[in-house]
């Protein structure tokens, strides 16, 4: 179970292991709302904070969708596909920013989580990734290849430094 704060801190909202997206009124304790997510889509994630709507991460038959979601009732306001045939990578510590690898292995892709679509364009890497790290504020990845070297990438633009 991943848990978080909606920004305002009324809410207490939780992502269960079973896919559930549950949300609480803090003061009250009251489960205010519980969403199941349907088609098969499990959140990856726990909710990052976006004024008085989550976001939330999914996937589901190879696709990965953003969807945003009311903090106060638990509506879905917006689905958006991020990316299809990928290898999940993770987001900065701040949960702005979703660093995606392609399925095979060698396309990385920089999103915007807060403002929508890719922040900048797909960069090709000859070599197959075995290992990533992501750095706190999300402006810098590094990837680790098979033979052991590390490829280090900035994101604006997403670039060698």
């Amino acid at each position: 179970m991943e848990v978080a704060f909606s920004q305002d801190e009324s809410r207490v909202v939780a992502l269960t292991n079973g896919g559930a997206l549950r949300i609480w009124d803090r003061q009250t304790g009251v489960l205010v709302h519980e969403l199941v997510f349907e088609d098969g889509y499990q959140p990856l994630i726990s909710p990052i904070k976006m004024g008085r709507s989550l976001s939330v991460l999914a996937h589901s038959n190879g696709s990965l969708h953003q969807f945003r979601i009311s903090a106060e009732s638990g509506e879905i306001l917006q689905r958006q596909l991020m990316a299809l045939d990928y290898k999940w990578l993770g987001t900065d510590t701040t949960g702005r920013w979703l660093i995606v690898l392609r399925q095979d292995q060698t396309t990385i892709e920089f999103h915007d989580l807060e403002e929508g679509g890719m922040a900048a364009p797909r960069v090709e890497i000859a070599q197959g990734i075995s290992a990533h790290g992501i750095s706190d504020d999300g402006s810098f990845i590094a990837l680790g290849d098979a033979k052991g070297r590390i490829h280090l990438y900035r994101r604006n633009p997403l670039q060698t430094p």
